[in-house]
């Protein structure tokens, strides 16, 4: 049974290809500031807590908290437009024999037009991502083939039709995970030789299909440059806690390779993070829980939620290992919590969704365990810097 707060006891130190991701993050950042149009750093709000937020531990947490405002990413209200263009963009480069490392949307555009019938990128979302693949396609001169779950709201729905005139949204009326396979089918039925070149950009990862995903992670490693880049500007300061939502597990997953890869092997740390990781889910869709506490990948059946980008039944196969070793524990919120810090992120002027005040509620569930925040190391400590990951903005949904 999946607790409020679960531990995760097989929490280790792990160390991705360092020369391997410094290569790839490379051209990442040639991509996000010199490829797509509008690169612009999001803010990294540094917010004062009440006694509120602090409850039984208002006179022991000494430390700071920032809020990375994901709300306005190349005039999208997520953060999934790292990722999600990112990887189409590899995608599109490798399927025309073009080399991402020095191509251009100008020279996608041109391709694009001499090919006949459009190719189509495909992805099933709860609603950001799908509406990222969508915006690239468009950026592109391709068309978008996106599929969503029952849960998906009608505002959610027409935000990804209006990427573009090219955008064709199929709603099911089933799951996120059912949604999944019939992209993945719809794709894979793709025939270069006699019709239309179906490319399936998802974020989440099974066996015979992990590339995409990587590269979805490697986009959102922007992220965390960004944070790193700030915080060193204020007084040399480092995260100490980063709160991440999670539904399929890629954001978590680029955060622990990148909090992992950032750390030299000089430092020593054999068993422990040197930054904790803490994820937050859903209570009606805690797969990562439900996964950390069966010691195995393991789908579930989930419940709506007005996290809706949360709501995923099975962590991603490629992102597993890297949660199981490097998530410290996972705090699973119910829906009026997260609402609750919503509402309270107002107060500071941030324009939060419900998954990007999911972080703000697990802190709070923290803070309302003393014995949990002590283990965490949260309390009595000048030290302490806290990164909560505001994925969404209050218009994604």
């Amino acid at each position: 049974m999946v607790k409020t707060i679960q531990d995760n006891e097989h929490a280790v130190q792990v160390r991705p290809t360092k020369v391997q991701q410094r290569v790839e993050l490379a051209n990442v950042r040639r991509f996000h500031q010199d490829v797509l149009p509008g690169y612009r750093k999001t803010d990294l709000t540094k917010i004062a807590l009440t006694s509120q937020d602090l409850g039984q531990v208002r006179h022991r947490f000494k430390g700071t908290v920032y809020v990375k405002d994901e709300s306005d990413r190349y005039g999208l209200p997520a953060f999934k437009v790292l990722g999600a263009a990112y990887a189409s963009f590899v995608a599109i480069c490798e399927a025309w024999q073009l080399d991402p490392h020095t191509a251009t949307v100008q020279e996608l555009r041109r391709h694009a037009r001499s090919i006949d019938p459009t190719p189509l990128l495909v992805a099933a979302t709860d609603g950001n991502h799908g509406r990222a693949v969508a915006f690239f396609s468009n950026l592109v001169g391709l068309g978008a083939r996106i599929y969503i779950p029952s849960g998906v709201s009608s505002i959610a729905e027409r935000a990804i039709s209006a990427e573009g005139p090219d955008v064709d949204v199929i709603r099911l009326q089933e799951d996120y995970d059912e949604c999944v396979r019939q992209a993945a089918a719809f794709a894979a039925a793709d025939d270069p030789t006699q019709g239309q070149q179906r490319l399936l950009i998802q974020d989440t990862a099974w066996q015979g299909y992990t590339h995409i995903p990587q590269l979805i992670v490697d986009g959102y490693q922007t992220i965390f440059r960004e944070v790193d880049e700030e915080l060193a500007s204020r007084s040399q300061q480092e995260a100490t806690h980063v709160f991440c939502p999670v539904g399929v597990g890629s954001l978590a997953d680029a955060t622990v390779q990148h909090y992992t890869a950032a750390r030299d092997e000089a430092t020593s740390l054999p068993t422990c993070m040197a930054t904790s990781i803490i994820a937050v889910e859903p209570a009606g869709s805690a797969c990562l829980a439900e996964s950390l506490a069966e010691a195995r990948l393991t789908s579930i059946q989930t419940r709506n939620t007005i996290m809706a980008g949360l709501n995923c039944g099975t962590p991603s196969y490629t992102a597993w290992p890297n949660l199981q070793a490097g998530i410290q524990v996972v705090v699973t919120i119910e829906d009026e919590h997260a609402l609750n810090a919503v509402q309270r992120l107002h107060t500071s002027g941030i324009a939060a969704g419900p998954c990007g005040g999911a972080p703000l509620a697990a802190l709070q569930t923290l803070f309302s365990n003393p014995f949990e925040a002590e283990r965490l190391a949260l309390l009595d400590d000048e030290r302490v810097v806290v990164v909560l990951l505001m994925t969404e903005g209050a218009k994604s949904s």
